[in-house]
């Protein structure tokens, strides 16, 4: 693994380059994150277990029929089960927008031609890759972009992202996903 981090050419960001990246990371930080529905989930789930656990109870005090009984249960049911649905299907939401976001970018990179194409587009699709390289849901990130896959589709430009991804990490703005944590000091950086 060293003498793979040795040989790798080095593309250093420059001064301008670091200011679109941040620029990109500002909006993508402003943008509003994919809903998440398991507050809700929890919030239609729980009235329905407590109507399903106190109603045996409460039925025979207060006298209530076996109909009304039916109805107050089939609600706790309904309640419970759209609840689950939707505190299960929650962490889906988050995977689904990073992988499509993941996706957009490694096809913007692969597509990008250093000869024709403007840098700063590169640079704003590395940021928004290495941004949306991680599902986070709850607080526990999930990696959704196969990094030895990413790296044969990007072929050179993988050079470039992960430069984008040490200055991402160093503003705090994403979590590593191409570069290890004990990059060797001076790779990638300017001579």
């Amino acid at each position: 693994m060293e003498g793979e981090h040795a040989a790798r050419p080095v593309s250093a960001l420059s001064e301008a380059d670091l200011a679109v990246v941040l620029e990109a990371l500002e909006e993508l930080r402003a943008a509003p994150p994919p809903r998440d529905l398991a507050p809700i989930g929890c919030v239609m789930g729980l009235p329905g277990v407590l109507l399903l656990l106190v109603l045996p109870i409460a039925g025979r005090r207060l006298g209530i029929t076996n109909g009304a009984a039916a109805v107050v249960a089939g609600v706790g049911i309904v309640l419970l089960l759209f609840g689950l649905a939707l505190w299960y299907a929650s962490p889906g939401q988050a995977r689904a927008h990073a992988v499509a976001a993941s996706e957009a970018a490694l096809r913007r990179l692969e597509a990008w031609d250093p000869r024709t194409g403007a840098r700063e587009e590169a640079l704003r699709a590395a940021t928004l890759l290495v941004r949306s390289g991680h599902a986070i849901h709850g607080g526990s990130p999930a990696r959704v972009v196969d990094t030895d896959e990413a790296r044969r589709r990007l072929g050179p430009m993988t050079v470039l992202v992960e430069d984008v991804e040490e200055a991402l990490v160093d503003a705090g703005g994403a979590l590593r996903l191409f570069t290890p944590a004990d990059r060797p000091e001076g790779v990638g950086d300017a001579d």
